[in-house]
């Protein structure tokens, strides 16, 4: 049996996104650093971050986004984040 976990990033006042619709600097660091933290390789991160996320991402069995994220990831990369099958509403 799987375990379920839910973890939500909402925007509601762009606080979270800059002037160019893109992540703001809250998640810089997830394109800082130097360490490959997917396949896809546009999110580098320090070996510190690397060395605490990738084990949670490793257990990640399917990514649920919006609309929006989903097809924003399309357009670049593919369908897949962290390296795991998503799916959209």
């Amino acid at each position: 049996m799987s375990t379920v976990v839910m973890c939500g990033s909402v925007s509601v006042d762009g606080f979270v996104a800059d002037e160019n619709d893109q992540p703001g600097p809250l998640f810089d660091w997830l394109t800082s650093g130097g360490v490959p933290l997917d396949e896809c390789g546009v999110l580098k991160v320090s070996q510190t971050s690397y060395d605490y996320i990738r084990p949670y991402w490793d257990q990640i069995g399917v990514t649920v986004v919006g609309h929006r994220v989903s097809t924003r990831r399309t357009a670049r990369k593919g369908s897949r984040l962290a390296g795991r099958p998503t799916w959209s509403s």
